[in-house]
């Protein structure tokens, strides 16, 4: 739209354009740019000739002449700047209000959003007006904002979309009696006096200490009451007596007394008529009542007392066809007459609530209604049960038809009303009738169930309660059970079926409570409710999976089990708790040994405990492979990797405990250690990449400088063992003693690892030589005894404690490196057999030769790491000097 005075154009309908400030009629306005797309389609579509387009196009020009000339002079505000500021700040506070009375579940999020829309419309109407008229900003009192708002609900509830707004109202009111509440006096504190020996001069207190004293309010007098008028005691008499419900109740029981006189002649002489006067007299009373109501809506207009006679009417109607049952020969089947009667009487009740839909009718129809299903599945021979099914169906379609007159429209809010409330009375009494049917047929207990979940979830939808949510569940849970005892579904199966079905009917309520249910607090208790629905049936199913493992069968617990694991882990998915995957994780762990452990023992396998152990390692491998592969749910991950290595320290417990040093143990063993090693292997790998935080979860516990590579240390002790018992397993009885050197030699092997891997990270290193010493130490102890093995052993473990002093520069390393080395030394002189008189010269040689000269290389270093090979050179030339002595060489 394009402002007049400066042809600013905006895409809003403004009544004052930003350029200029001009402030014009919205209507004329609009008006105008109506008369401007006239006129400019009209000219470029010109017909040549045409009389009737040429007059058509000067008549428009004419009406857009006198539209610009209407908006000449531009329109001054008429409201004064500080009363459209204080409208301003009222409608920004009812604003900033929308969020709450949402939250507090007083709106709904589409009355929110209509509302909130058409109040900010208003605003810019509002800032429009104001225009650049300078007013002081306010702050309005939550006590004016309410007293708007309250005077503006009636407009509020026009718009589209913002009619359920009942609510609030009330809710308004309380808060405005709350503030307007007079705020208690406390009553002062009486001081006690400290008296003054000696006043030396009387002043008057300040100003500040008088105005601090509290004064206390007396209450206001009671009002009298009114004197008791004795003159307008016949009035109040009189319109007692012609009020509407003494007038409704006399004409009620005057037509009772009719219909009570005319049955009483009528039985006096009822065989003195023939058959078609009987009919003629059973069927006319009705009429008559409803003829007279007819009369009495129609030309009295008296709606209460037309609908009590047609009310009337309408009972005789039922009471009528009985009376023809009874007083005649009985032609039909008592089936097919129950069948007839009710369907004629849900005409005549459906017609009357048609016309009269009052809450009274509606409760007729839907007796009659329920009367014509029920009775045809008697006519049909079917089995009680499914009598009682189709009652059932029955107040589900009347669950239905109360939603669709409702949004349809308010003539039929009464009707409605009635039909949900005999719905909620036949529903709870068709299911509980159905629990004590003599042998009922378990497929129509199960339908029964299933259309009172419905009909209670259609409740619950469109009425939000928490009963009615559930009374959904408990009999969709119950319509299951009975569905699944139908198709003989084994008992041994039942846990699974419960747990199946279970997270399928709590996963669906969910999904439907969020789609369909705009109040945020009953979305919230559906939510809660199927939370505990979902769980207690998982908790059922555990149960039943317990007795099942008591009737030793096997594959249906461990079936029921798998599938709980699976429901737990979509429950810890869908709630976005990942404390249930660990649950799930754990819990999966006893199915799992109880399958294998039977295909271990189907298979002839011995030391099944082992091998039970090795799968522990294996699906802790599975996990961790899981937990990486869920890097993007790094809360969810990480409870899988602490289930990994849960299960590989419960693994190598159980290896520690039931390790045999027999033959056949050893396969099982070597493998729950290969496993054990590839689940460390895999971690630390994890772990140094630090794309997986989910990684470190389990060492969260450890100090935060020992961290980095704390899974190196299981990885180096579990990589021991196992290439101990390998070289063990390998070796030939007579090869034993080599034993020593290979430990020995891993040592070293460790020492370079861990050489290798510091480059990645200084701390890494640490595992692997401090493995180093142990092994060094295991490998002298393996071989001792034996000249050769323990020499080349010795030999090796001082070439790791040398290393191992020149990488951390430790002397205590070199002491035991040079006082050690004496030890293989003297073996290797006692393997080349060499007299014990040359003994003197090899230690000579040795001092000089070696210790001597390492220790003056090494004072480069420092003092400290040449003294341990200047003290054992010193140690081992008087060690030859000694030998030297014919006492000593003896």
């Amino acid at each position: 739209m394009q402002c007049p005075n400066c042809q600013h154009s905006s895409n809003k309908t403004l009544s004052e354009c930003p350029n200029c400030g001009k402030v014009y009629e919205r209507e004329l306005l609009q008006a105008l740019d109506r008369r401007i797309f006239l006129v400019d389609w009209l000219e470029q579509r010109g017909f040549a000739g045409a009389r009737a387009y040429a007059a058509l196009l000067k008549h428009a020009r004419q009406e857009l002449q006198s539209a610009q000339e209407a908006l000449i002079s531009p329109v001054t505000p008429t409201r004064p700047a500080e009363e459209v500021a204080h409208e301003v700040a009222l409608v920004s506070a009812c604003i900033e209000k929308i969020a709450g009375w949402n939250a507090d579940g007083l709106l709904t999020k589409g009355a929110s959003r209509a509302l909130r829309a058409d109040l900010e419309a208003h605003l810019a109407d509002l800032k429009a007006e104001l225009g650049t008229r300078s007013a002081e900003p306010e702050v309005p009192a939550e006590l004016a904002v309410l007293d708007y708002a309250l005077a503006e609900q009636a407009d509020w509830s026009q718009i589209p979309g913002v009619q359920s707004i009942e609510k609030l109202r009330p809710a308004l009111e309380r808060r405005r009696e709350f503030l307007l509440r007079p705020t208690p006096v406390e009553k002062p504190v009486p001081v006690r006096a400290t008296p003054v020996k000696t006043i030396p001069e009387v002043t008057a207190l300040p100003a500040a200490i008088v105005a601090r004293k509290k004064t206390e309010i007396a209450a206001p007098p009671r009002p009298k009451p009114e004197p008791f008028n004795w003159n307008n005691v016949w009035d109040k008499i009189v319109n007692a007596f012609v009020s509407g419900a003494v007038l409704r109740g006399a004409l009620i029981l005057g037509a009772f007394m009719i219909v009570v006189s005319a049955a009483i002649l009528v039985g006096r002489y009822w065989n003195t008529f023939s058959p078609i006067m009987q009919l003629v007299l059973i069927f006319s009373v009705p009429a008559a009542f409803y003829f007279m109501g007819w009369q009495a809506r129609t030309r009295l207009r008296l709606t209460q007392a037309s609908a009590a006679l047609t009310a009337i009417g309408a009972l005789l109607v039922a009471v009528d066809f009985g009376a023809v049952y009874q007083l005649s020969d009985q032609p039909l089947s008592p089936q097919l007459f129950w069948f007839l009667a009710a369907l004629l009487c849900s005409i005549v009740y459906i017609e009357t609530a048609r016309r009269l839909p009052g809450e009274f009718f509606g409760y007729l129809v839907g007796i009659a209604v329920t009367g014509v299903l029920v009775a045809l599945a008697a006519l049909l021979n079917l089995l009680p049960g499914w009598w009682v099914a189709a009652g059932t169906l029955s107040g589900l379609g009347f669950v239905v038809a109360a939603i669709r007159l409702q949004r349809a429209n308010n003539k039929w809010t009464a009707l409605s009303k009635a039909l949900k409330n005999f719905a909620l009375m036949l529903v709870p009494a068709t299911l509980v009738t159905n629990l004590f049917v003599p042998d009922p047929a378990l497929t129509a207990r199960s339908v029964t169930f299933g259309l009172g979940a419905f009909a209670y979830l259609v409740l619950a939808g469109v009425f939000p309660s928490g009963g009615s949510a559930y009374a959904a569940n408990l009999s969709a849970a119950l319509a299951w059970y009975w569905l699944a005892g139908a198709v003989r579904v084994p008992d041994i199966w039942m846990g699974a079926v419960i747990a199946g079905l279970g997270t399928l009917q709590a996963a669906l309520g969910l999904t439907l409570a969020e789609r369909y249910v705009e109040d945020a607090h009953y979305r919230a208790v559906y939510e809660r409710l199927h939370r505990q629905i979902g769980f207690a049936m998982l908790a059922v199913a555990l149960a039943a999976s317990a007795v099942v493992l008591t009737l030793n069968d096997l594959w249906a617990n461990v079936s029921t089990q798998t599938l709980i694991c699976v429901a737990l882990a979509w429950w810890a998915f869908r709630l976005r708790w990942p404390i249930l995957t660990l649950l799930a994780s754990l819990l999966f762990v006893l199915p799992f040994s109880l399958a294998v452990w039977r295909l271990l023992g189907e298979s002839g396998v011995s030391n099944t405990d082992l091998w039970l152990a090795c799968s522990w390692s294996t699906l802790a491998l599975v996990y961790l492979g899981v937990g990486a592969a869920l890097n993007r749910y790094a809360r969810f991950a990480g409870w899988l990797h602490l289930a990994a290595h849960f299960l590989g320290l419960l693994s190598g417990a159980a290896l520690f405990i039931l390790f045999r040093p027999d033959g056949a143990a050893r396969p099982a063993a070597l493998s729950v250690l290969g496993g054990l090693g590839l689940l460390y292997l895999a971690s630390a790998w994890l772990a140094d990449r630090r794309r997986h935080p989910a990684a470190t979860v389990p060492l969260s516990w450890l100090p935060e400088r020992i961290r980095p590579g704390a899974y190196l240390w299981p990885l180096g002790l579990a990589a021991g063992i196992w290439f101990g018992l390998a070289a063990e397993w390998g070796l030939a009885p007579s090869a034993k003693p080599w034993l020593g050197p290979l430990m020995g030699g891993l040592g070293l092997a460790y020492i370079g690892l861990g050489q290798l891997l510091a480059r990645r990270d200084r701390l890494y290193r640490f595992p692997f030589h401090t493995f180093a010493y142990p092994l060094a130490a295991l490998g002298v102890l393996l071989a001792y005894g034996i000249r050769l093995p323990l020499t080349l052993a010795l030999g090796l473990a001082v070439t790791a404690l040398a290393l191992l002093a020149s990488l951390y520069r430790r002397p205590h390393e070199l002491w035991l490196a040079a006082g050690l080395f004496l030890w293989p030394f003297v073996l290797l002189l006692e393997l080349v057999r060499l007299p014990l008189e040359a003994f003197s010269l090899a230690f000579a040689l040795l001092a000089i030769a070696a210790y001597f000269p390492l220790g003056r290389r090494l004072e480069r270093a420092g003092r400290r790491f040449a003294l341990p090979f200047y003290a054992v050179a010193y140690v081992v030339a008087g060690w030859g000097l000694w030998l030297t002595f014919p006492a000593a060489a003896q």
